[in-house]
């Protein structure tokens, strides 16, 4: 019977102690890429994506967030960035541009963790007032230096090197100043906006990070231009930029 008793306290201990709170992440337009990556780092997330939540919840959603992930998918309408008659070089999803820019204020306005990729690094810096080039080939290639950062058909991620700003917080959380990455995008950013700082670039000139001016410890906004969670287990260090995120999430106390 003691023992009986035993057993059940420490179960009771096991589960009263071993709880944690879920860390609860807005985002829209989930893939299985986003999920794996961070499961890989075993921690209590929901990842909630917005493009599925009824209107009518969006606001008890909202205030569950500790954060925000900006992630990848289609151009971003040109019009946010007063180039409308450059549509015809972007392929759009205004609806997803409409719901993003939503969240990204309400993050700002809580002081939220932000990491932005790919489209997501690009949003940001629309967001803070800056530019996009449409098309990369088109309007911004280098005469001298040239790297494909899209594949021309469209089936598999480029591998470029990249170097890291040794003054930018991206240089402490990775620990390297050069490295590879993985890209797939036809755009860029092409004037920065107010607030940021470019953290990293390829070797042709394109900005393939941006972060927050004075430094991750005042605001944590950080945006890549790659994919790191396609490109983690080839290159590990993409994994340091999730933890660094992770880390800054559960300083945030939501009720």
């Amino acid at each position: 019977m003691k023992n009986l008793i035993l057993i059940s306290f420490l179960i009771v201990c096991i589960n009263f102690f071993g709880q944690t709170d879920k860390i609860y992440i807005a985002t829209a337009k989930m893939n299985k890429n986003i999920e794996n990556y961070f499961k890989d780092i075993n921690t209590n997330f929901e990842l909630i994506d917005f493009m599925k939540v009824d209107k009518k919840d969006w606001n008890s959603n909202i205030k569950k967030c500790s954060g925000l992930l900006l992630s990848g998918g289609l151009d971003i309408h040109p019009k946010h960035y007063l180039q409308d008659s450059l549509e015809t070089f972007c392929k759009t999803e205004t609806e997803r541009d409409k719901i993003e820019l939503l969240l990204l204020n309400n993050a700002m306005f809580d002081s939220l963790p932000i990491l932005g990729i790919c489209r997501g690094m690009q949003l940001m810096n629309i967001y803070f007032g800056g530019q996009l080039c449409v098309d990369i080939p088109t309007f911004c290639s280098n005469d001298s230096i040239f790297i494909y950062h899209r594949d021309p058909k469209e089936l598999n991620d480029v591998i470029h090197s990249i170097e890291v700003n040794s003054n930018s917080d991206l240089y402490k959380i990775l620990g390297i100043g050069q490295t590879n990455v993985n890209s797939w995008h036809h755009q860029t950013v092409s004037l920065l906006g107010k607030n940021l700082r470019i953290s990293a670039t390829s070797p042709d000139g394109i900005i393939e990070a941006i972060e927050w001016k004075e430094g991750l410890d005042k605001r944590w906004i950080l945006g890549v231009q790659w994919h790191p969670e396609r490109y983690y287990k080839q290159q590990p260090e993409n994994l340091l930029i999730l933890k660094e995120f992770v880390k800054q999430l559960e300083k945030v106390k939501r009720k």
